[in-house]
């Protein structure tokens, strides 16, 4: 009975080595993971938590950036409203620096229905809120409407352009433009290209005016590109509608929206014609875009006014926004 006993806790060198890795290895290991993962909990809670705080702190001071920023902004646009567009000089250099590159940004006064951007080029277009620069224009001379009907009621243009040419050496220096025009046309309607493109020529450097609601200017240019399409010279065509689209992104003539979109898709269509002007054909997009959204962004705002800026001054001035990466500012 007793040495059954002992048998039964007798334990071979192979039993004796299992349980001492047991206890003295294994035993270990699991106490020392059980304490690792607590440590790696606790540290990945403090590390949560420092992180929680560093959050807020900067969120605490972005906000306090974000007002003092705003602060300054509504001071800036309060002495831009005092000061007026009289005297863009005058105005805060934050104001200046905003406004200055193409596309970032324009001050508009609207007084009544007269608008008044600075700079003058940011806006691409008249918002449709706003009258646009059309010049009256009176009843022309007889002499005028007989050739008028010659040309465009009996399409009679041998007899059309003898007379407009005669008007040319009688007419005063504010009809002149009016007359190169429809002499201009006539010969075109003739088919004598050279003296049309020799006209238009005459027509862009007769200076400054209107025709109807559209600069002289424009007219004749636009209409030289459109001869040279015709006579399928596409290089001196994408060069010409380049310059053209160049102009009228830098907001050289101020028109009505739907001019400046149809004259836009034009220039763009004729420009495609000539690979050579690529590259500035595509900066020069870029920068429509940016006037584009900014323009949109003026015609919203005086569409639908909105007060953005609180202000306790008692100074009575014409409303003015600013905009500043396509965010519009006013104060009244």
């Amino acid at each position: 009975m007793r040495h059954l006993a002992w048998q039964r806790f007798h334990v071979g060198p192979g039993h004796r080595l299992v349980g001492v890795f047991l206890v003295f290895i294994l035993l270990p290991g699991i106490v020392l993971g059980v304490f690792a993962l607590r440590t790696l909990r606790q540290e990945g809670r403090l590390a949560q938590q420092q992180i929680q705080e560093r959050l807020e702190r900067i969120t605490a001071q972005m906000g306090r950036d974000l007002h003092l920023q705003f602060n300054q902004w509504q001071e800036a646009l309060q002495s831009t409203a005092r000061e007026g567009m009289a005297d863009p000089g005058s105005w805060p250099e934050m104001v200046r620096q905003a406004v200055e590159a193409p596309g970032s940004g324009v001050v508009v006064s609207l007084d009544g229905k007269k608008l008044k951007p600075f700079p003058s080029g940011q806006l691409l277009y008249v918002p449709t809120t706003t009258p646009g620069p059309i010049t009256p224009q009176g009843p022309l001379p007889p002499s005028v409407a007989r050739a008028e009907s010659l040309e465009l009621g009996q399409k009679d243009y041998p007899r059309a352009i003898r007379l407009y040419q005669r008007l040319l050496d009688s007419s005063d220096a504010e009809l002149q433009p009016f007359v190169l025009h429809r002499l201009a046309r006539s010969y075109r309607k003739a088919g004598r290209l050279d003296d049309a493109v020799r006209t238009y020529r005459k027509l862009e450097r007769s200076g400054p005016t209107y025709i109807g609601e559209l600069p002289s200017d424009l007219i004749a240019r636009s209409e030289l590109c459109a001869l040279a399409a015709e006579r399928g010279d596409s290089a001196a065509l994408a060069t010409s509608a380049l310059a053209l689209y160049r102009d009228l992104t830098g907001g050289r003539w101020r028109l009505q929206k739907p001019r400046y979109f149809y004259y836009a898709d034009q220039f763009r269509s004729w420009i495609k014609e000539g690979a050579a002007v690529a590259d500035e054909f595509k900066q020069l997009e870029t920068l429509e875009e940016r006037k584009l959204a900014l323009t949109r962004a003026v015609e919203e705002l005086l569409a639908e006014p909105k007060r953005l800026l609180s202000t306790d001054t008692a100074v009575t001035c014409p409303r003015f926004c600013t905009t500043a990466s396509e965010r519009v500012y006013i104060t009244a």
